[in-house]
């Protein structure tokens, strides 16, 4: 059994296929994944996916990208507390 830790199926490279994505993974024996969220939008969609994947999702703010992303720590912060797929 294999976690991905770290695994971006919010990259636009994926859309529509996150599915698919996480059953090769699973296939390969990687059956945990923790979709990274960067920003709040990100945020959002790593939920989504990690809610139809029924694996976890994270939500923060890239620090390359806080400056352009001033009010999206309300949002994540409240995803962080209030979401049980969200664990970091």
């Amino acid at each position: 059994m294999y976690f991905d830790t770290h695994c971006h199926l919010t990259d636009e490279r994926f859309v529509g296929e996150s599915s698919t994505v996480a059953a090769r993974a699973r296939e390969a024996g990687v059956d945990r994944f923790v979709v990274v969220g960067s920003d709040e939008e990100d945020a959002e969609k790593a939920l989504g996916i990690a809610r139809d994947l029924e694996v976890w999702s994270t939500a923060g703010i890239h620090p390359h990208t806080a400056t352009r992303h001033p009010t999206g720590f309300d949002r994540v912060r409240e995803l962080v507390q209030t979401e049980d797929r969200v664990v970091a």
